[in-house]
């Protein structure tokens, strides 16, 4: 089990807060509709007594003064003996029982007086009245022929109350629904995100496989450009990511850089666009390469013809030069496009003439990006990362199951591909969510070893 800090908790909860508001809200209706049905009305009413001394009693020492507290207690246990209550039934013909009666009286010596207070409730509000004016007057009888130095006498009798006291009572139950509620939607959310296996944030993927994210992008469009729109959020997304990937580099010595998904529709072409573009605005010279040789894409978004590509390269031994294009509006981003679809495409991509291929182009250009497939989809990515310097895996937020990306990790290791990391896509980025946070607090490469923060 992870450790969860406090601020996992609240992300956990905020993530679902409206199933929380929503069972928070359905206890309280319950709450209601219960005490609606509840058609037996709750009234209460009072008496009090005071108890004085007959006899002078201004030289009373602390001593005598804790025997009367204590002669307070004492008469306080007499109104509430069944001796009073069962005389109170008599005289009032009442068909309670003695202990029925007796849970409807409470008694209290108020504190620091000689003042006893006999509270009755019940739901006839005349009863009550009767019965608490002859508790006072049994009880009365029978302290006076305990102690003849007291004099007791009513201060309060009790009156017909015509309120009824069942809203206090009532207003706690809807309290106490609420609370219960808020606990029971709340476990529901905790059951869900235990249940939830999909990835939501950059500390999941941290946690559970020990790869660095070095990159969070927005959720953009499917046709975003980066060169089109470098004032966006997005846009600042792709320049971190840029900063990250230069730092590998710079690290590792690495060129040809393979961008791939765990799943299809995983936005990495659209990744791997961006990210070509973003590097050849400011580091260099960068090819940008289309290795789906099934489904290629790279080609729609420059409004390229696909007739010949990386396929014809490999197939019929063409010159890469004359199959290149040169982006209009980047003169150092050029880009190989796939060709014409072809069925051997994992054979291709793992050849000796891929393995070249890259070689003679890495003496021209800077940095080398290939897009391919997904890596559960075909065995197509997991071939070329054996010809790539490293790895760069795409996932989506809360769309990526964990199991997903497991099952990928292990495909790639099992080749000994070179896992540089993982770029987490389609984030919705809010002022008040996680992913704000992390973006604000964690947009650089952290190399493990070196422990190292760009910026």
């Amino acid at each position: 089990m992870e450790e969860l800090t406090l601020r996992d908790y609240f992300s956990i909860v905020h993530r679902r807060k409206w199933l929380v508001i929503f069972t928070t809200i359905i206890f309280i209706l319950a709450g209601v509709v219960i005490n609606s049905f509840n058609s037996e009305q709750i009234y209460k009413t009072y008496t009090s007594l005071i108890v004085n001394e007959t006899k002078n009693n201004n030289d009373l020492d602390n001593n005598q003064k804790y025997l009367d507290q204590k002669f307070m207690n004492t008469y306080s246990e007499i109104v509430k003996s069944k001796l009073v209550i069962n005389e109170v039934k008599k005289n009032l013909n009442l068909d309670s029982s003695i202990k029925k009666l007796s849970e409807s009286i409470n008694v209290d010596v108020v504190s620091d007086t000689d003042v006893i207070k006999i509270e009755v409730v019940g739901n006839d509000p005349e009863q009550i009245a009767r019965i608490a004016n002859e508790i006072s007057k049994v009880s009365m009888k029978h302290i006076k022929k305990m102690s003849d130095s007291k004099d007791i006498t009513v201060i309060d009798k009790a009156q017909v109350p015509d309120l009824k006291t069942n809203l206090e009572s009532d207003i706690k139950d809807i309290i106490i629904h609420g609370i219960i509620g808020l606990l029971v939607g709340s476990s529901i959310v905790f059951l869900l995100e235990h249940l939830d296996k999909r990835i939501k944030s950059p500390k999941d993927l941290e946690k559970k496989f020990n790869i660095p994210v070095i990159g969070v992008i927005q959720k953009v469009e499917e046709n975003f450009m980066m060169d089109k729109n470098l004032n966006s959020f997005a846009a600042e997304n792709y320049r971190n990511l840029m900063i990250n990937i230069d730092a590998i580099q710079s690290r590792n010595g690495i060129k040809s850089v393979l961008i791939t998904s765990f799943n299809p529709n995983e936005g990495n072409s659209l990744i791997s666009t961006n990210i070509a573009s973003t590097i050849a605005r400011t580091k260099g010279k960068v090819l940008l390469i289309d290795g789906n040789l099934k489904k290629p894409k790279i080609h729609t978004y420059f409004k390229l013809k696909n007739d010949y590509g990386l396929s014809n390269v490999l197939n019929e031994n063409i010159d890469y030069r004359e199959v290149i294009y040169e982006d209009k509006s980047e003169k150092n981003l050029h880009v190989l496009t796939s060709g014409l679809p072809i069925f051997n495409s994992a054979e291709l991509l793992s050849s000796r003439n891929m393995k070249d291929l890259l070689e003679e182009i890495s003496k021209e250009y800077d940095t080398i990006i290939i897009d391919s497939p997904s890596v559960g989809g075909v065995t197509d990515s997991v071939a070329l990362s054996t010809n790539v310097d490293g790895t760069i895996l795409v996932c989506s937020a809360g769309e990526t199951d964990i199991d997903d990306i497991k099952k990928g990790k292990e495909l790639l290791d099992k080749v000994n591909a070179n896992i540089l990391g993982i770029i987490l896509d389609k984030v919705i980025i809010k002022n008040d969510n996680y992913y704000k946070y992390y973006y604000n607090n964690y947009s650089y490469y952290n190399d493990r070893k070196e422990e190292k923060e760009l910026v």
